[in-house]
């Protein structure tokens, strides 16, 4: 079995993550892998951003059979902009044979319904973020990462489409982290029957901690950064529904504190700024609206200028120099530099406890992993499970909520989380400092493998259809699917060095036909 090369691009609030990886075979190792073999792509363009960052050394991504082999983080401005760089850099790094599979996880509102191919791929104009309503963010990277093949009938060539998959930036990594639990309970099942034939005392001892690790149907993901957003495993399948889960956005009880001064006290902030339109609940009392970077953020600078004004009233001090020094503040992400007793930690944790026990009593999920910036601070892990406790208040009388070590297998750290306290902790077991590793970014690769793994299925060689090449329907042409229409040899060649430079045109009106 060869290696087969994957495109994946995780799209987040404040930056794209394009990647190409190899996809290696479980009987490969890493150093029999050549990457000048996989294709003689051009060094980096000395016209790049400045901005973006970008790394070409193989890496191998713990706990996966994911090897990188190029990467680029572009910082998440215009739709046009942004774009126009993730279908360069596909370009740019293209093979003669072409991609086998593109994986993409991108925020959301998303449209994630592969049989509708008018929002599929698509950013849902209810996004708080106007620039990006209706946004395709599919078709150019997909064309982008299409290649040329020379069998087409007759004297023309044919556009090979790699198969590929979409998702939102929560559920791929949902995707990821389930796939990773379930394998490592599986080899720690092997482990314990081996153990068990030459030691019986070590297997009890293994036995015993297997009943809490044990095979999942269900798991939730939860990123706090910017925005706050879920991604849910039921049924060992992502939950799309009508759209696909918005838990961030749930409505959450308020932190009961005696201290109405407090900066805890939540009945002094109003919400976030981005609850002003399209929010559920205007932002207010809500898991995003109040735990978020944003939130947080906004509420501490809240409290620092209500703190300056008592002090402007009662020294006499220019309120306008104050403000500066805060504005100043505020921009060297003043959140990092909080200590590990500040009282906002504490909002923190209350509002994520919040979320946990929704997701306990609604879904029934067996484990829920958190990632994203603001889980950095580690110090809220425990918070948040002792806090759940609280609010769950003996209702789930089970092992996960009556012990720390059952609270500390249901709710903990991605994998592949900076700083997680779990085994094989973050981008740690093998990998460096040369490439950006993220649950998003792994969750992208899965997608991307989950389409080859359905292109195989079902014996398919080439793409022809929406449906992540999982259907051969001669009567469906949408545009994405014309494995087999033939072009001539120079207007796709056209097609692939300038199209970076003519799909803006139709990128924001949102008017691409799909027949």
């Amino acid at each position: 079995m060869k290696s087969q090369l994957l495109a994946a691009v995780e799209g987040g609030g404040t930056s794209f993550v394009v990647t190409i990886a190899l996809l290696r075979p479980p009987d490969v190792t890493s150093t029999s892998l050549s990457t000048s073999s996989l294709s003689s792509s051009p060094s980096p363009s000395p016209s790049s951003s400045s901005s973006s960052s970008s790394s070409s050394s193989s890496q191998l991504i713990p706990h996966t059979s994911f090897e990188i082999i190029h990467q680029q983080s572009i910082p998440t401005t215009t739709p046009i902009e942004t774009l126009a760089k993730c279908v360069h850099f596909f370009q740019q790094h293209a093979p003669e044979q072409g991609y086998d599979a593109l994986g993409l996880a991108c925020f959301g509102p998303l449209g994630v319904n592969k049989h509708d191919t008018e929002t599929y791929g698509k950013i849902l104009s209810g996004s708080p973020k106007k620039e990006w309503r209706n946004v395709d963010i599919l078709s150019p990277i997909l064309d982008a990462c299409s290649s040329i093949d020379g069998n087409g009938n007759g004297n023309g060539m044919r556009r090979r489409v790699p198969c590929y998959k979409v998702d939102t930036d929560v559920n791929a990594p949902a995707m990821a982290e389930f796939e990773y639990h379930n394998n490592n309970y599986y080899h720690s099942v092997k482990a314990s029957r081996a153990t068990t034939n030459n030691n019986n005392n070590n297997a009890n001892k293994n036995g015993n901690a297997l009943k809490l690790q044990k095979e999942i149907s269900s798991l939730a993901y939860v990123t706090v950064g910017t925005g706050i957003g879920v991604g849910l495993i039921v049924n060992h399948q992502p939950v799309h529904g009508m759209m696909h889960p918005e838990g961030g956005h749930v409505p959450i009880s308020a932190l009961p504190l005696p201290d109405s001064t407090s900066i805890s006290n939540s009945e002094g902030f109003g919400g976030y700024s981005w609850g002003n339109e399209k929010s559920p609940f205007q932002g207010k009392n809500t898991v995003e609206g109040t735990a978020s970077s944003v939130a947080l953020t906004e509420r501490l600078r809240a409290e620092n200028e209500n703190e300056n004004e008592v002090l402007r009233r009662s020294s006499n001090i220019d309120g306008n120099s104050m403000s500066t020094s805060m504005d100043e503040l505020q921009e060297r992400n003043q959140l990092q530099y909080l200590p590990d007793d500040h009282p906002i930690w504490d909002i923190c944790a209350h509002t994520l406890a919040n979320l946990c026990v929704t997701l306990a009593l609604t879904t029934s999920v067996e484990k829920i992993v958190f990632g994203g910036g603001v889980m950095n601070r580690t110090i809220l892990y425990d918070k948040i499970r002792m806090r759940t406790k609280e609010l769950l208040n003996g209702y789930l009388d089970l092992e996960e909520f009556t012990t720390e070590e059952g609270l500390r297998g249901y709710i903990g750290p991605s994998v592949w989380s900076e700083g997680s306290d779990s085994s094989g902790s973050g981008c740690g077991g093998g990998a460096d400092a040369g490439a950006e590793i993220s649950p998003g970014l792994v969750g992208a690769l899965v997608l991307a493998k989950l389409a080859l793994e359905e292109q195989h299925s079902t014996g398919e060689v080439a793409p022809v259809h929406i449906d992540t090449c999982s259907s051969t329907s001669s009567t469906n042409t949408s545009t994405r699917g014309r494995a087999d229409e033939k072009i001539s040899s120079s207007s796709s060649i056209r097609t692939l060095v300038c199209y970076s430079g003519i799909f803006a045109l139709g990128l924001l009106l949102g008017s691409r036909k799909r027949q």
